[in-house]
């Protein structure tokens, strides 16, 4: 996983540029904010820069392990949308969409994304609402490679 002390975020791009704004919105997730309106902090801004109109970028495969752990560090108190934004960067990547991912970031997304259904169930377990169960799916079914069936059952 790339530290988020590491210089190679500047390196990295988001939908406006370089990424080196990503890991301190990636520390206040350790504060598990919460977000009562879809334009609520951190959240709004990752999703923007990482996910822009179901583009992906190289720091959205970064920090998807960060926004993962997040969420398996206290999966009650996780924000749903954390998840959400992992199964979306997925979805585009296996549709191909957006940069090839970096080798050096491979190993760690790919471990990341391998957990994703388990965190989603942890979170479905410990806080369940009406946004979790659809995302949870959609990460079990991103597991057979089967984008288009992941999207639909996000609705």
């Amino acid at each position: 996983m790339l530290e988020l002390d590491n210089k190679e975020w500047e390196q990295l791009s988001h939908a406006y540029g370089k990424a080196g704004n990503i890991p301190s919105l990636l520390r206040k997730l350790d504060t598990y904010p919460a977000a009562d309106n879809y334009e609520a902090e951190p959240y709004f801004s990752l999703w923007s820069a990482l996910c822009h109109q179901g583009d992906t970028y190289t720091a959205s495969f970064a920090a998807i392990p960060h926004v993962l752990e997040v969420c398996k560090q206290d999966p009650a108190r996780a924000h749903w949308s954390l998840p959400q934004l992992a199964v979306c960067i997925e979805i585009s990547r296996q549709f191909g969409q957006g940069p090839n991912i970096p080798s050096n970031l491979s190993k760690a997304y790919f471990e990341a994304i391998a957990i994703l259904p388990e965190v989603t169930l942890e979170m479905t377990k410990a806080n369940p609402n009406d946004q979790i169960g659809p995302i949870s799916d959609a990460a079990n079914v991103l597991h057979l490679n089967d984008p288009e069936k992941a999207e639909a059952l996000l609705g």
